[in-house]
């Protein structure tokens, strides 16, 4: 019987985390969708600054990112991306403004399949568009 009560317990013990970490999960998420309103641009043709404003903005609250994220890896990627391209959109020709829109949306797919959750794609569509 004692063998039997010790897997109860953990079991027990299991649920109890799994419902911690989905009401964590669920204040990050809302914690995420209020982020993107903070994300206020004046030039909203500025990529650059868009993009350099995001990455910091992320950076600034890795600790909420991680919350939801699996891995440390898809909150540095994104960063990464948005570093990336706004750097790219600096050093671009002012000539080739017709690709800007084709770097836009490339952008924005790249990103939206690094990670599926629903709140996060908003917040990147907010800081892309």
């Amino acid at each position: 019987m004692s063998i039997n009560m010790k897997k109860r317990v953990k079991a027990i013990k299991g649920y109890y985390t799994s419902l911690k970490y989905n009401d964590i999960r669920k204040e990050t998420l809302e914690k995420i969708s209020t982020l993107s309103k903070e994300l206020k641009f004046k030039d909203s043709d500025d990529f650059s600054y868009r993009f350099s404003e995001t990455a910091s903005l992320i950076h600034k609250n890795w600790t909420v990112f991680m919350a939801v994220c699996d891995h440390v890896d898809v909150i540095t990627t994104i960063i990464d991306y948005f570093n990336h391209f706004g750097v790219g959109s600096r050093l671009k020709d002012e000539s080739a403004e017709n690709d800007e829109n084709e770097t836009v949306m490339c952008i924005m797919l790249t990103i939206y399949n690094i990670y599926k959750e629903h709140a996060i794609q908003l917040f990147l569509e907010t800081a892309i568009m």
